[in-house]
């Protein structure tokens, strides 16, 4: 899922049948802070191109890096799918909330 470059980036090819487009920006949203990115859309995979701003060398500590990503991709990835599955329950929750309001 992942591999390191010559430059110290962490390149992803994420497969557009798992991850949405939208979950993948999220979670780069929450990693801009300490990652610079770079995204491409590619037929039906993301590649993402991640350069830590602290510039890391260790090729130990980006692998665990790289692992910690994966999983903020997994995750992001599943709270969208999680979202957007539980829609009618809460329309329905909220309908019923304001079914019997008298105002």
């Amino acid at each position: 899922m992942f591999r390191i470059d010559e430059d110290s980036k962490l390149l992803f090819n994420l497969d557009t049948k798992i991850y949405s487009l939208d979950s993948v920006m999220k979670c780069l949203y929450w990693l801009q802070e300490q990652w610079d990115h770079d995204v491409t859309l590619n037929d039906d995979k993301i590649l993402v191109s991640l350069s830590h701003r602290e510039h890391v060398e260790s090729r130990s500590v980006l692998e665990a890096m790289a692992v910690e990503v994966s999983k903020s991709f997994l995750d992001f990835s599943l709270k969208d799918r999680v979202f957007s599955q539980t829609a009618t329950v809460r329309e329905l929750i909220l309908a019923k909330a304001f079914a019997n309001y008298e105002g």
